[in-house]
C-alpha cells in the first residue's frame, strides 16, 4: 500500500471515521451508478450484492467497466456480428454495453444465477436472457451465434467441466469466440510451492473459499498460453492470445473460430 494511502487509512482508523467514510463512498457509489443507468441505457442498477457476486465489491464504475469491455471484446472480432451470446452475463453489465454497440444484433445472454437471470428480465429488454444449468448443453441449435463471449468464466471452472463447455459453445457457434483467461500477473495467487507443477502442466485450479449465491466450483483457474493452445485447440481454431487485453488489462483474450 502507497504511504499516502496507509497514512489515510491510519487517520481513519485513529479519529473513528471510517464508517463515515465508507457510507460516503457508497452513496457517491450509488448516486454514479444510478446517473450513468438512467442516462446511457434508462434503468436502474442491480442490486449491490448481484454486483458483488461478479465483481468482488461495489464500484461507481460498473457500468463504465462494462462499456470498457465491450469495446475490447468488439474491438478483437473482423466485421459486424448478428447473432450474439454473451456466456455468462451475471446482471448484464457487458450484455446491454454491447447491445448498445451492436443496436441491429440478436444479442442473447445466460448464466447458471438464476436471481441474476431473474433480475436482467425484469429490467434489461435489450436481450433474451436465459438461465443454464451447470452443466451442457444449452437450449441453442447448432452454429446460431456468429460470435461468443465469455468474461470471467473459464477463470473459474475445474478442467472437466471447462472442457465440456468448450465443447459446447464450439456446437451452437457458428463463426468467432472471445473467452478470457487470467493475465500472467495473476499467476501470484498460486502458492509458490505449486507454481512449478502448474508452469509444467499448464493448468491449475485453487480453492479459494465460496462465493455468496455461485456453487462450490466456482473457483480460481488458471492456464498457460501453451496449455490454451494444445487443450482448447482441440474445440477451436486459436486465432490468437491478447495478453492484457480484456478489463483494462485484467485477463488475457483468447480467440477462436469453429473449424
Amino acid at each position: 500500500m502507497p504511504i499516502a494511502s496507509r497514512a489515510f487509512a491510519s487517520f481513519k482508523y485513529r479519529t473513528g471515521t471510517e464508517p463515515l467514510f465508507e457510507r460516503a463512498r457508497d452513496s457517491y457509489t450509488k448516486y454514479r451508478q444510478l446517473f450513468e443507468a438512467r442516462q446511457l441505457y434508462g434503468l436502474t442498477p442491480p442490486p449491490r450484492h448481484l454486483q458483488e457476486r461478479i465483481l468482488n465489491g461495489y464500484f461507481p464504475q460498473y457500468f463504465s467497466s462494462g462499456r470498457q469491455i465491450a469495446k475490447e471484446i468488439l474491438s478483437l472480432v473482423p466485421g459486424t456480428p448478428r447473432r450474439v451470446l454473451d456466456f455468462g452475463c451475471g446482471s448484464g453489465r457487458v450484455t446491454i454495453a454491447v447491445s448498445k454497440s451492436l443496436p441491429n444484433a440478436s444479442i442473447c445472454a445466460t448464466d447458471i444465477d438464476a436471481e441474476a437471470i431473474d433480475w436482467c428480465r425484469e429490467h434489461i429488454t435489450c436481450a433474451e436472457f436465459d438461465a443454464n444449468s451447470h452443466y451442457p448443453p444449452t437450449r441453442y441449435s447448432s452454429g446460431s451465434f456468429d460470435l461468443i463471449y465469455a468474461v470471467s468464466v473459464f477463470t473459474h471452472l475445474p478442467e472437466k467441466m471447462q472442457h465440456d463447455w468448450l465443447a459446447e459453445l464450439a456446437r451452437i457457434s457458428c463463426g468467432r469466440l472471445v473467452l478470457s483467461i487470467h493475465s500472467r500477473h495473476h499467476y501470484q495467487h498460486i502458492p509458490p510451492a505449486d507454481v512449478d507443477k502448474f508452469l509444467e502442466r499448464g493448468f491449475y485450479y485453487l480453492e479459494c473459499g465460496t462465493t455468496d449465491g455461485l456453487p462450490d466450483f466456482y473457483q480460481s483457474t488458471f492456464q498457460t498460453h501453451d496449455y490454451i493452445r494444445s487443450e482448447w485447440g482441440k474445440h477451436f481454431e486459436i486465432e490468437d492470445i491478447k495478453e492484457r487485453a480484456l478489463g483494462w488489462k485484467n485477463h488475457d483474450a483468447v480467440i477462436c473460430r469453429v473449424r
